[in-house]
């Protein structure tokens, strides 16, 4: 999870097929199925909350999200952390799982 604080975005590295996550942890490592991963973004919004007649409305916080960027898990599997790169579409994204990190193309 990330807070990006200029777009008051929440960043979340999500897995893909959590269920085949779980069950490459039965198995040694050489034999882990890729697991799909992917970039939902999470954005806060305020709803009025009509509580009554006496004129002291609350606002509830509701979290919309979307689903910006996924993989197939080939190349990483299992992420765990993500974030778009700059202006452009590129997103890098992160897994315990792995020596390195992914950078895709839009």
């Amino acid at each position: 999870l990330m807070w990006d604080d200029d777009t008051k975005e929440l960043w979340i590295g999500t897995i893909g097929d959590p269920m085949l996550a779980l069950s490459n942890a039965l198995v040694p490592i050489e034999e882990h199925a890729p697991v799909p991963g992917g970039l939902t973004v999470a954005t806060q919004k305020a709803e009025l909350k009509d509580d009554g007649d006496d004129g002291d409305d609350d606002y509830d916080q509701v979290w919309e999200t979307r689903l910006v960027y996924s993989h197939g898990g080939t190349k990483l599997s299992a992420v765990s952390s993500a974030k778009k790169y700059g202006t452009t579409n590129r997103f890098i994204f992160g897994s315990p799982a792995a020596n390195g990190i992914l950078v895709c193309q839009a």
